[in-house]
């Protein structure tokens, strides 16, 4: 999905090969389709270079990287997973993204 702003357009990549048994992974991708680096993202989309992934990511809940994050070790998917479906998803993803 193309995300255009006055400040530039990104590519937002949602995977969902495993939803909804698993949450979204979500990245800003370039054309070859590789994540982009955190210089790269839209201003405050990341958070910064995820401790496992080893990447940037969005801090979100019912995003993959949300919740292999250790600091939301309490938090888990199958717990949140029908309050969290797709079009919510995407609308949260779209507002922080600024759009």
């Amino acid at each position: 999905m193309q995300l255009v702003r006055p400040d530039g357009t990104w590519t937002l990549k949602l995977d969902g090969t495993a939803y909804d048994a698993e949450p979204f992974d979500v990245a800003l991708v370039g054309e070859d389709g590789d994540v982009l680096p955190l210089d790269r993202w839209i201003p405050g989309f990341a958070l910064g270079e995820h401790p496992v992934l080893g990447r940037p990511w969005v801090c979100l809940s019912g995003t993959r990287a949300f919740y292999l994050y250790e600091g939301h070790h309490t938090e888990r998917w199958d717990a949140v997973r029908f309050r969290h479906r797709a079009d919510n998803l995407l609308d949260r993803l779209l507002a922080k993204a600024g759009l």
